[in-house]
């Protein structure tokens, strides 16, 4: 249950690799949409709008009655936008306060 905070391009390959069963026919198991719940729970402010889109057109065609629509409210509600806007304006603090140590 520990986050570790992984390098941008594992990020990209994880969601790539999700992404790819896009065009896969049979069903998938419920460990491969609790898998995509657990990343997108743990990473889904270091996701991109474009990835996030992925993920939603992964969904289209592989949904499960009660894991997708927990993935769908983690990457599309409204707090991961919060979190994503709160993480912006921490940022921006910070980007102040090193403006002000060093001129």
């Amino acid at each position: 249950d520990k986050k570790y905070a992984l390098p941008y391009r594992v990020i990209d390959a994880v969601v790539e690799h999700f992404v790819q069963f896009k065009n896969e026919t049979r069903e998938l198991p419920v460990k491969w949409h609790q898998s995509l719940l657990v990343f997108s729970q743990r990473y889904k402010n270091n996701l991109s709008a474009q990835q996030k889109e992925g993920i939603k057109q992964v969904m289209r065609v592989h949904s499960h009655y009660a894991i997708t629509p927990e993935i769908r409210r983690e990457l599309f509600s409204q707090q991961s936008q919060n979190d994503a806007s709160m993480l912006s304006a921490k940022l921006s603090t910070t980007s102040q306060r090193l403006d002000q140590i060093m001129p």
